[in-house]
């Protein structure tokens, strides 16, 4: 019995404070997930815009727009990087928020914007509206929409594109001629959101990939469709040796017969790869494209313009001309095919494939040219019409199931989404061009026309004008942190430029000057570098973080679901969704852990709180940066009028904290943990989680029914009359630091209304125990002091002359009824302007009893557990024990060190009482030791509470904590699953910043490709001069040599042309290896059979022997020597497909990177096979002969021949090793072919 009492003393100590470091942990990591969750979403915003102004460059300089020319696209691309993220009321005032609020609402009505969109086209086709549609949808699509990259984002658009069908297809005559045309808004919105769809890439790589390989793979041959036009494709002398010299002799026609036979076999041979890749891909369809597709074939149907079979046929214009032939043809910005260029000739090959594709998918419902017919014979069985039905009938495709809400607030709101609108002053001025006018008035919604008409009003006609000038709001600067009210900041930016335009004001007028501030003086002398100034306009309320409910709610969440599922154990488990939430001020009117806890959330800032505190403590140490608005109203009661604001550090008399921890800044004393013991017993924490709308977390104030305005100190004694302070107890332990004001409404006074008081607290004599508070009473008037408003003691004199009372005696009755009396006004649900009466009661009048509650008892004997003392001594217990550092040994040991009880009025002796009271002794010499004043004083405070209670009401006490422990588990469970929702969005949020990042150096690549083309193009003489000089070299090292010097003479020039001046150092490299591809694809035959037909020969013979003896030599060949443990990964596919396409490549680098790769899938498939690090070139070689056998590309000898002429010299590190590892297989290879 003795080592169970002290089994459980010690058990509940060690799990309390496991707990409190458990929870303290948790919550520190998921202040850190919210922080990098909120930072990397901005972050994410602001590249999405910057990858999509990239695009827009690359896309206006591949079609000649006359903005953009060889010779900015360098400084575009600079200024880009450059780009300052500036919040939009810096720059436009108000004017940001009218922004706001327009864009929001037509974000939040993708109708709305559509009907407006369908009304703007109208009048620019009937030229009434001067604007351009390309740039209006491009505009709209990256500003309102984030470029539909995020799921909310996508969701909303594929909502507007179906309005677009509704309004522009549905409801046209021909609704096929005006898809094909593609000039209206649903087409360049459908163009633009196919483009940037994610999934629409990866459908596109599935489909596209490893046939568009292949075809770069064959040789530089056109495989024209109309074979009428086959012999034209060939040059003068390679029809004569071809075909012959007698164009009318039945030799040269049968020759020629015999070719176009070949090359539409060829061509056949391709197109059925690209058929049977899209086949298989159909799996990997987009499902926004396919429920797009099945609201357009609806749509149509519905309106009955068309047949079922015209429908089908205009989905299958949608999917195959709208988006997939596109692709195969430009594959580069689909990122589907990156590390090689694609030839002249190779182009026209994708174009010829793309037109059979097309017409294949056609040809069921139209006829197609008869240059066609002998092609389209040739698919016995055509699966592409089978495709487009496959798409159209799948049904089970829904925007919910698209799209489920990943975590979602109170408001329903999906907490990954977008919160800022980003765009430039222009792209700004352009949108409300746009959406203004007669667009709005073609919105069918009244109320959203209204609104929108209301918003247009306030908002100026030029935006441009109204901008500011940076000697107005200073350099532009990154969006500030999220953590303000919106008004403040305009409050305070306006304060700040009124404050600044008067200096420099000053500084101008001073002699000397002429008229010119310093700042004026520094921009003529020092100009500036150029910078793209972007506008973030905000239109959410702010970050919610995830995990930062109070422990209370949380318990109180649970112990709903539970009594609405019934058992727990046997109800469903349900996903658990994490709201986040406003203010909550708990009743107090029940005994359970979850309703007592509060007060404990004031102490964790000082590190000795308990585990419930900890939720609202974190948010206090974040609380430095949040304003509350000043035009709100005032939950301050009429006696805060005199206070000064909110920023103080104490109240009243109260000292600054003794332990030197950090505040929040509205803390008193008490409030850390370092009040009276006394005043302690009927304390009740109001401090609550105000969820910031931006991811700081603050102490607020607490809610009370009564709203009242703050008012002046004038009228204070007429309102509320004196205040007199009973007498209390000499039992109670005394503190002269004393305030009424309560801890969750800390503030600095003028002066304190108790100054007086407090001097002669000593000399007084305590008056017996507090009568009983009701439950709803806060802590500063739950001290057992009475407020006495009768005007009979005025002539004692405050510290400010304010004449204080003289404390009166009353009895308990008169002193409950008048402390109810005080306590209505906070109860009362009437504003001051609509209450009939005073807000306070004299003293002698009687209170209507339909506002009072009952008054509970402080301590019930008869009913323990469900008493205010019981409730606030197992909260006192809970925060000691969590906040103790050491176990004492002496209380662990065996043998107890006293019998005596804490009741000194009950002798009877108890294990767990006994163990406590040891525990509690050492713990209190412990502090006083550290002095921890702090602690100590809420040890003896535990110890006071204790007192009053027998040993039986003890041990209840010490079961309802054990209890209590267990039951909150769930909030463990809580703060880990936001945990993991918190993982969860970060990582893919993470994901998208590497996507875009990818998808911007993409766009990077294409426009540097093309700026090398078109630099070559205007060197064009220089080039044919060296292609003509190169093919009449005979030696090999004279042809190594032309190449080199070329090389270098191109790459001289990259550092003096003007072209280039504004490219990094990381985009002239690349500018450099473009002009090498491109150099060597011009020469690329003539440098790969140096010896002509005599390479060509030898390149077949092998690759013939290598395919006869490939099905005789297996992995288990005693000649490869490859360890059976290896054979698991037999045949390795993977590296076969890396080395089948190194005729793709051109450049030898690129060759070699080819060879690389295939190396390198083998050595990783090696290390995942033998669990080792590490893979030795003993194994990798046997491999490495085997895959090259399987694998067999043509041509392998030339290429290697190939590399090492023209980038041998070059080779160098991790090259040089696999090179070695390569060319070594090869030569076995040769070995086994002699021997086989």
């Amino acid at each position: 019995m003795e080592k169970g009492g002290q089994d459980e003393v010690i058990e509940l100590y060690v799990r309390l404070r496991s707990e409190k470091l458990v929870v303290g942990n948790e919550l520190d990591t998921l202040r850190d997930l919210n922080k990098a969750f909120r930072d990397n979403l901005l972050h994410l915003e602001e590249q999405i815009w910057i990858t999509q102004q990239e695009k827009c460059i690359w896309r206006r300089f591949k079609y000649s727009d006359p903005s953009v020319h060889s010779q900015n696209v360098g400084f575009l691309l600079k200024t880009l990087q450059n780009t300052k993220f500036v919040l939009g009321h810096r720059v436009l005032s108000h004017n940001a928020t009218l922004i706001s609020e327009v864009l929001k609402v037509y974000l939040q009505h993708p109708q709305a914007i559509a009907e407006c969109l369908n009304n703007v086209e109208l009048g620019v086709n009937k030229r009434s509206t001067a604007l351009s549609i390309d740039d209006m949808c491009r505009c709209i699509f990256n500003v309102v929409y984030g470029a539909a990259l995020l799921p909310s984002d996508e969701r909303i658009f594929l909502e507007l594109l179906s309005n677009l069908i509704s309004l522009q297809l549905s409801s046209k005559s021909d609704p096929r001629k005006y898809l094909r045309k593609g000039a209206s808004v649903f087409c360049k919105m459908y163009s633009l959101f196919s483009e940037q769809l994610y999934s629409a890439k990866v459908f596109l790589t599935a489909a596209l990939h490893e046939p568009i390989m292949s075809l770069l793979s064959q040789d530089e041959i056109f495989l024209d469709v109309d074979p009428s036009k086959s012999p034209i494709r060939l040059t003068p002398d390679e029809r004569k040796r071809k075909f012959g010299l007698d164009e009318n002799s039945v030799q040269y026609k049968e020759k020629l017969t015999a070719y176009r036979r070949v090359i539409a076999e060829k061509l056949f041979r391709v197109c059925l790869q690209f058929v049977k890749s899209i086949q298989e891909a159909v799996s990997c369809f987009p499902a926004s494209l396919t429920w797009l597709v099945r609201q357009l074939k609806t749509s149509l149907l519905d309106r009955k313009r068309v047949s079922r079979e015209e429908a089908e046929l205009i989905c299958t214009d949608m999917i195959f001309t709208n988006f997939i032939c596109p692709a195969m043809i430009n594959p580069e910005p689909h990122g589907i095919i990156t590390d090689t260029p694609i030839s002249h000739v190779a182009r026209f090959n994708l174009m010829q494939v793309g037109q059979i594709i097309q017409a294949l998918a056609l040809c069921p419902y139209e006829g197609q040219p008869a240059y066609m017919i002998n092609i389209l014979q040739m698919f016995a069985d055509n699966p592409m019409p089978d495709f487009v039905k496959s798409v159209l009938r799948n049904d089970a495709v829904t925007l919910d199931s698209m799209f489920p809400a990943m975590v979602e607030n109170d408001e329903g709101t999906d907490i990954y989404s977008r919160r800022n609108f980003i765009a430039t002053i222009e792209e700004a001025s352009l949108l409300m061009q746009c959406l203004k006018g007669q667009g709005v008035d073609a919105i069918s919604d009244e109320t959203v026309r209204n609104k929108l008409k209301q918003l247009f009003r306030k908002l100026p006609e030029d935006l441009v004008a109204v901008k500011m000038t940076k000697e107005e709001y200073g350099t532009p600067k990154a969006p500030l942190p999220r953590s303000s009210s919106g008004r403040l900041r305009i409050l305070a930016d306006k304060v700040q430029n009124v404050a600044k335009t008067q200096h420099q004001k000053l500084l101008t007028n001073l002699p000397g000057n002429n008229g010119v501030s310093n700042e004026e003086k520094t921009e003529v002398t020092q100009p500036s570098e150029e910078v793209t100034e972007v506008l973030v306009f905000e239109f959410s309320h702010g970050f919610i973080p995830l995990g930062m409910e109070p422990e209370d709610k949380v318990m109180s969440n649970a112990k709903t679901r539970n009594e609405k599922s019934g058992n727990l154990e046997n109800s469903t488990v349900k996903k658990t969704r994490f709201k986040a939430t406003e203010s909550v001020v708990s009743d107090r009117t029940g005994t359970t852990d979850a309703q007592s806890e509060d007060d404990e959330e004031m102490d964790e800032a000082e590190g000795v709180g308990s585990l419930c505190s900890s939720m609202n403590d974190n948010m206090a140490d974040d609380d430095g940066d949040e304003d509350e608005d000043p035009e709100e109203v005032s939950t301050l009661p009429d006696n805060f009028s005199d206070m000064v604001p909110i920023s103080a550090n104490v109240s009243g008399r109260g000292s600054p904290s003794l332990s030197g921890g950090r505040t929040s800044g509205r803390e008193t004393p008490f409030s850390q943990g370092g009040g009276n013991p006394a005043l302690d017993q009927s304390v009740a924490s109001m401090a609550v989680n105000e969820l910031s709308v931006n991811n700081e977390y603050c102490r607020v104030l607490p809610k009370l029914p009564v709203t009242v305005r703050k008012q002046n100190a004038e009228g204070l004694e007429e309102k509320f009359g004196k205040f007199g302070l009973p007498t209390q107890d000499g039992y109670r332990n005394r503190d002269e630091t004393y305030s009424l004001v309560s801890d969750s409404w800390s503030t600095d006074v003028v002066a304190s209304d108790n100054e007086g008081i407090n001097d002669q607290r000593q000399e007084q004599n305590l008056g017996p125990l507090p009568p009983p508070i009701p439950p709803r009473l806060h802590e500063s008037q739950s001290t057992g002091q009475i407020i006495d408003i009768s005007d009979n003691n005025s002539h004692q004199a405050g510290p400010s002359g304010v004449a204080l009372p003289h404390p009166v005696s009353l009895s308990s009755r008169d002193r409950e009824r008048i402390a109810d009396d005080i306590l209505n006004k906070y109860r009362s649900p009437m504003t001051p302007s609509s209450s009939t009466g005073p807000l306070f009661r004299p003293a002698d009048s009687k209170p209507d009893e339909v506002n009072y509650e009952p008054a509970v008892a402080y301590f019930d004997p008869t009913n323990i557990t469900k008493c205010k003392a019981f409730a606030d001594a197992k909260r006192k217990i809970r925060l000691v024990l969590s906040s103790a550092e050491n176990i004492p040994s002496s209380v662990t040991s065996k043998q107890a060190t006293t019998t005596a009880s804490l009741n000194v009025g009950n002798n009877d002796s108890d294990v767990t009482v006994v163990r406590l009271n040891e525990l509690l002794r050492f713990l209190l010499a412990e502090s006083i030791n550290n002095q921890n004043r702090i602690l100590s004083a809420q040890i003896r405070e535990v110890r006071r509470c204790l007192f009053m209670f027998d040993n039986r009401g003890i041990k209840k006490l010490f079961r309802t904590l054990k209890d209590e422990h267990r039951a909150r588990t769930s909030y463990i469970m809580y703060l880990q699953q936001a945990r993991l929702s918190l993982l969860q969005l970060n990582s893919y949020v993470n994901k998208l910043l590497l996507r875009i990042e990818r998808e911007k150096n993409l766009m990077g690549d294409c426009l540097v490709d093309l700026l090398v083309r078109y630099y070559l193009e205007r060197r064009d003489k220089f080039i044919k001069r060296f292609v003509s000089d190169f093919s009449r070299l005979n030696v090999q090292d004279e042809r190594v040599y032309a190449v080199e010097r070329t090389l270098c003479n191109l790459f001289e020039q990259v550092d003096i042309e003007p072209i280039w001046k504004d490219f990094e150092q990381e985009r002239l490299n690349a500018i450099k290896m473009t002009m090498d591809r491109n150099l060597m694809g011009q020469i690329y035959g003539a440098s790969l059979y140096p010896n002509g037909e005599a390479d060509v020969y030898r390149d077949d013979v092998f690759f013939k022997s290598l395919k006869l003896i490939a099905s005789s030599i297996t992995p288990d060949h005693p000649e490869l020597g490859i360890p059976k443990k290896y054979h698991g990964e037999c045949p390795w596919p993977s590296a076969q497909a890396e080395v089948a396409i190194i005729n793709a490549y051109k450049a030898p680098r690129d060759k070699l990177a080819c060879v690389m790769r295939c190396c390198q899938t083998i050595e990783s498939l090696i290390r995942l096979a033998s669990g080792r690090n590490v893979a030795s070139a003993d194994d990798i070689t046997p491999v490495l002969v085997f895959v090259l056998l399987q694998a067999n590309p043509p041509a392998l000898l030339s290429n290697i021949q190939y590399i090492s002429s023209y980038y041998g010299n070059r080779i160098e590190g991790e090259e040089a090793y696999w090179w070695t590892q390569f060319t070594s297989a090869v030569e076995f290879l040769k070995q086994l072919c002699n021997k086989h």
